[in-house]
């Protein structure tokens, strides 16, 4: 398992451990959100009411950088500088980074919202 610090880079923010960590993952693991957040979920696709995607940066140490997880079931969805975060019902938050067609329209409105190379 992962300590807390393995995704901390000399300057206190966030780093890849593995290389491997896209880095629009990477370039949103630096924005504040206002809100504790879980992870950061890239590929993100809902199915029937949660999550499954590759987490980055979980928060309780639980999953290693990359691996595909489902979510508890999701209660809402929020826009926060331009990208969409996910809240379950079990409270965690996620970023979702590069997410389907369908997620992806939730934030169309958004004329500033985040627009990633995926």
């Amino acid at each position: 398992m992962e300590s807390p610090l393995n995704n901390m880079g000399a300057d206190g923010m966030r780093s890849s451990a593995d290389g491997k960590t896209p880095q629009e993952v990477i370039d949103a693991s630096r924005i504040d959100f206002g809100v504790a957040v879980t992870g950061y979920l890239h590929q993100a696709e809902m199915e029937g009411l949660s999550l499954v995607g590759r987490i980055y940066f979980d928060d309780k140490d639980r999953f290693r950088n990359g691996r595909l997880i489902r979510t508890s079931d999701v209660s809402e969805f929020r826009e926060r500088h331009g990208l969409l975060l996910a809240v379950t019902l079990t409270r965690s938050v996620y970023v979702l980074i590069c997410p389907d067609s369908i997620l992806s329209g939730l934030s169309k409105g958004n004329e500033n919202a985040h627009r990633a190379n995926c």
